[in-house]
């Protein structure tokens, strides 16, 4: 069973799809990789998102083109390449008087989904090709695997759980993108302006890895070095039921007071609270 695997951080069979085994990466790895913690998962929630509005699209306009979600890497390469141009003549212009900006290493889509997958994999990113055979993409991971557009959803899936991402929460749409097309142009742009100052807000209440190893060091009297051998998955999986054990604790203590402040059926059964939705769709 693929959470059980989850929560112990040991491989994961996944050959009955021709992807063979794959390894669950330790946060001492992923502390490694040479970018930000933000864009170690950005490469497979982009997929994902782009293939939903793609399939989307497809189906509103009753097309019948055949499209997968390893049709989503070029475009998303491209992208994140004019993005890294963008990115890059902006950096020039406003640290000018920086003189190591231009050593800066950017990222491209593939190149950090390449980065990921190897941890994944356990290989080189030079073990990795990319071919087009009759029009369709494939990735051949040498003596490792095949990713084609008939496994990569599993693929994508196993990577996202590991990461504690919910697919269908991420593919929700958060804001009301009808409103910005109605009314004057004053009040659209006091609604992009509020949107962005939300945005920022949101970036600064967002938790980093280095953020989730202090809680847990401190919080449980750990070791860090402990920590760096740890899964991400469990790492999250030690914040999110030691909070709820908290919770139920505190609960209880002033349920037991007598005073009635608190009701029972208030209180959250952590270790209900805590059971993992068990996905049978993966074997």
């Amino acid at each position: 069973m693929l959470e059980n695997k989850l929560v112990a951080g040991l491989d994961i069979d996944l050959s009955t799809y021709s992807l063979g085994i794959i390894k669950q990466p330790t946060i001492k790895q992923l502390i490694e990789l040479p970018f930000d913690d933000s864009d170690i998962t950005y490469p497979f929630i982009a997929i994902e998102q782009y293939y939903s509005q793609a399939k989307e699209y497809i189906e509103e306009n009753k097309s019948e083109l055949d499209f997968s979600r390893m049709d989503c890497l070029n475009p998303l390469e491209m992208t994140s390449k004019s993005l890294i141009s963008e990115e890059y003549d902006r950096d020039i212009q406003i640290n000018y008087r920086d003189v190591f900006i231009e050593r800066k290493k950017r990222y491209s889509f593939l190149e950090i989904y390449f980065l990921v997958l190897s941890l994944f994999f356990d290989c080189s990113i030079s073990d990795f090709y990319i071919n087009n055979i009759n029009g369709k993409i494939l990735i051949t991971i040498k003596d490792k695997a095949i990713i084609d557009e008939h496994n990569i959803e599993v693929l994508n899936k196993v990577i996202l759980k590991y990461f504690k991402i919910d697919i269908d929460s991420l593919l929700e749409k958060k804001e009301d993108d009808w409103i910005e097309n109605t009314g004057s142009k004053r009040e659209k742009e006091l609604i992009k302006k509020f949107k962005d100052k939300e945005r920022k807000r949101r970036e600064k209440s967002i938790l980093h890895l280095c953020d989730y190893i202090n809680i847990v060091v401190h919080q449980d009297k750990r070791n860090y070095l402990d920590i760096l051998n740890w899964t991400y998955f469990q790492l999250i999986s030690t914040i999110e039921i030691s909070r709820l054990k908290q919770s139920f604790d505190i609960g209880m203590r002033i349920l037991t007071t007598g005073k009635g402040l608190i009701k029972t059926e208030d209180i959250v059964d952590w270790q209900k609270e805590s059971k993992l939705k068990i996905d049978n769709s993966i074997y």
